[in-house]
C-alpha cells in the first residue's frame, strides 16, 4: 500500500505486509504437563490398587460357590444310587460300582482337594428298613459352638476341605460310621483351630433319604417277642398264663396295644428286669422292619 507523508510533498512510503499483520499468541503445543502426568499417574495407581484387592475375595468367592455346586452334585449322586438298589454306596476303591467314588461326576472341589465322604455303615445293606443312624450333626452358629442344633439321625455328610486342605469338622475323614458320632459343622469364614473356616458340607437326614426314595415302610400288625435274657424265663402275654420260655425261644406275639410281662419265677409273681415289653416298644426297636424283636427292647 502507497500513501503519502505530510509535509514530504512527492514523498511517499510503502508499507509492506508486515506493517499490517496484528500479533498473535503463540499456540500451546499438544499434551500434558509433568503435575497432570503425575496426577494421572496417581489415580491409576489407586484403581490398580482397589483392583488387585478384590481379586482374591473375588476368586474365593468364585470357588466357594464352585464346590457348593459340586458338593450339591455329589448329594444327590448317592441319592440317585441308593433310589433304585435301597443302599448308599460305599468306600469301596473305584472303579467298584458300589463306590461312591465310581458314582459322583466329579470327586475333587474347586481347589482339586478330594471330597469327604461319611455315611452309616447300616445303610450300605437297607435304607427303608432302618428307623435311627448312628449319625448326628451339630450345625454350631459361632466358632465356639456353644450354640447349635443338633440334627439327628443322619444318613450320610459329603464335604470340601476347602482351600486351606484341613478338614474343620471330621478330621477322620471320609468314613463308614458303626457307632454313634457327633460331627460338628461351622459356618464358613469363622476361626476354628486357628483356621478359618473353608468347609463346605452338606448331609442327608435318613426320613429325608427315605422321602426322596419313596421307601414304603412295613407296617408290623404284630411283633414276635422272643426271650433274650440269657436263662430261662417266666412270662405272661397280656396278663394270661404265666408261660415258661427257654432262652432265645419265642415268647408270643403282640399286637396293638399288647404287651408282655417278665418275671423271674415260675410262678410269675417276681417282676423282672426289664419288667414288660409293649407293641410301641417293639416298634421302636424293630430298625430291620421284619417284625421280630428281643424281650429285651433290642431288634433281632
Amino acid at each position: 500500500m502507497t500513501f503519502w507523508m505530510p509535509g514530504s510533498w512527492g514523498s511517499c512510503v510503502t508499507a509492506g505486509p508486515s506493517h499490517l499483520t496484528s500479533q498473535r499468541p503463540a499456540m500451546r503445543s499438544k499434551g500434558f504437563t509433568l503435575v497432570e502426568l503425575a496426577i494421572i499417574m496417581v489415580l491409576v495407581g489407586i484403581l490398580v490398587g482397589i483392583g488387585a484387592s478384590m481379586v482374591g475375595p473375588l476368586t474365593k468367592r468364585a470357588k466357594l460357590n464352585e464346590t457348593r455346586d459340586i458338593v450339591n452334585g455329589a448329594v444327590e449322586a448317592v441319592v440317585g444310587f441308593a433310589a433304585p438298589r435301597n443302599r448308599v454306596p460305599d468306600l469301596t476303591a473305584s472303579p467298584s460300582a458300589t463306590s461312591f467314588w465310581t458314582n459322583v461326576r466329579t470327586k475333587n472341589d474347586a481347589w482339586t482337594r478330594q471330597l469327604v465322604y461319611v455315611y452309616d455303615n447300616n445303610l450300605a445293606t437297607s435304607i427303608c428298613s432302618r428307623t435311627t443312624t448312628s449319625i448326628t450333626v451339630r450345625a454350631c452358629t459361632n466358632a465356639g459352638c456353644t450354640t447349635y442344633t443338633d440334627v439327628l439321625n443322619v444318613a450320610f455328610l459329603v464335604f470340601s476341605v476347602g482351600d486351606n486342605s484341613v478338614n474343620q469338622s471330621y478330621a477322620a475323614g471320609s468314613a463308614a460310621i458303626t457307632a454313634a458320632t457327633t460331627i460338628p459343622t461351622y459356618p464358613v469364614g469363622v476361626t476354628v483351630s486357628g483356621l478359618e473356616n473353608d468347609d463346605v458340607a452338606k448331609w442327608m437326614t435318613l426320613s429325608e433319604l427315605q422321602m426322596k426314595m419313596a421307601c414304603v415302610q412295613q407296617q408290623c400288625t404284630a411283633y414276635q417277642i422272643f426271650n433274650n435274657l440269657g436263662a430261662t424265663g417266666y412270662f405272661r402275654t397280656n396278663g394270661l398264663a404265666c408261660l415258661t420260655i427257654a432262652n432265645n425261644a419265642l415268647i408270643s406275639s403282640i399286637a396293638p396295644g399288647g404287651a408282655i410281662n417278665g418275671y423271674t419265677n415260675a410262678a410269675c409273681t417276681t417282676v423282672a428286669t426289664p419288667s414288660s415289653i409293649s407293641y410301641t416298644t417293639a416298634a421302636t426297636a424293630d430298625t430291620n422292619r421284619n417284625c421280630l424283636v428281643n424281650y429285651s427292647g433290642t431288634d433281632r
